[in-house]
């Protein structure tokens, strides 16, 4: 029992460990290659190493605040080519907003089936009126 506790811990702990932690990217290559990739100049490196320090900051700040499901989908997600701290951003915060939009959608439907059967709470109690 013991040898099969120690066997999960070892291969399921580092996946665990690893959503919690902000990983390590290297983005200057991601960088250099957006910048010669861009159009007439639109980024530079600095420029986009610049963005992707900025998102690392925030994403720093706001990090323990994102589900793990979500930190752990975006991390793979976006390691699946040049790694970017904006993706990263932009990948959990719109996982957030579609469960929050998720949350809304049910929330509306909810009062809305509340709403029609109280409609037709009111109509039944109406007709037993106007028959007496």
């Amino acid at each position: 029992m013991i040898r099969i506790f120690a066997l999960l811990l070892l291969c399921c702990a580092p996946s665990v460990a690893f959503a919690q932690a902000l990983p390590k990217f290297n983005v200057d290559a991601s960088c250099k290659a957006a910048a010669s990739k861009a159009a007439e100049g639109l980024t530079t490196v600095q420029a986009c190493l610049n963005d992707e320090q900025s998102a690392r900051t925030e994403l720093s700040k706001r990090w323990s605040t994102f589900p793990a499901k979500d930190r752990r989908d975006c991390i793979a997600e976006v390691a699946g080519f040049e790694p970017s701290y904006v993706e990263l951003l932009e990948c959990v915060t719109m996982a957030g907003e579609a469960r929050q939009m998720e949350k809304d959608e049910a929330a509306r439907a909810q009062k809305e089936k509340a709403e029609a059967r109280q409609t037709q709470t009111d109509q039944t109690a109406k007709k037993r009126k106007a028959k007496r």
